[in-house]
């Protein structure tokens, strides 16, 4: 029996393991890499989210996002137009938040899956929910600082973006179709 239990005992503790490297940070905003601490072996790499206020309150989590390993090595972990974008200023920014992921915890699943503006004045704001939105990826660049997501909802979007096209959110706010 004991020797059943060791290696699910073994397996149980390891994922305890969390290892976090800031990759960005502008603003009022931090971008942070989490792993495993076991190169992926328990749970693939995903980019959280946070606002910091810098009157010295602790960051606030704002979502989380990833890509499955076979995509991440093809695509720059870090600058993928398909998770998050922080305003030049540094005083909004746009991201797509996917709380099922591996690791993620509570307080991601917590929180809708979807799109969403934060600003340092208004605070968060989901703007569509999974239903109507889907991760996308491209290499393509954005004329705006903004994401890039697939438009799934069963009604035309209201710029005219149809289901299977994508559509572009901007750290302002803004959302048009991006032209293929």
């Amino acid at each position: 029996m004991v020797r059943r239990l060791c290696p699910l005992v073994i397996l149980s503790l390891l994922p305890g393991c969390v290892t976090t490297t800031k990759v960005q940070e502008s603003g009022a905003y931090v971008v942070a890499n989490k792993s495993d601490g076991y190169g992926g072996l328990f749970c693939q790499p995903r980019l959280e989210f946070y606002f910091v206020d810098h009157a010295g309150s602790p960051n606030t989590y704002l979502g989380t996002c990833g890509t499955p390993a076979m995509i991440s090595k093809s695509v720059h972990l870090s600058g993928d137009a398909s998770w998050f974008a922080i305003a030049p200023d540094g005083t909004s920014m746009v991201y797509l938040h996917r709380p099922a992921l591996c690791g993620a915890g509570d307080t991601a699943a917590a929180k809708r899956g979807g799109v969403y503006l934060h600003t340092n004045k208004t605070g968060d704001r989901l703007l569509y929910d999974d239903s109507q939105v889907s991760q996308v990826w491209s290499g393509r660049e954005l004329p705006v600082p903004g994401i890039r997501v697939g438009w799934i909802g069963t009604k035309p979007h209201k710029s005219g973006v149809v289901q299977g096209q994508d559509l572009v959110i901007s750290t302002s706010g803004e959302e048009f179709g991006e032209k293929q």
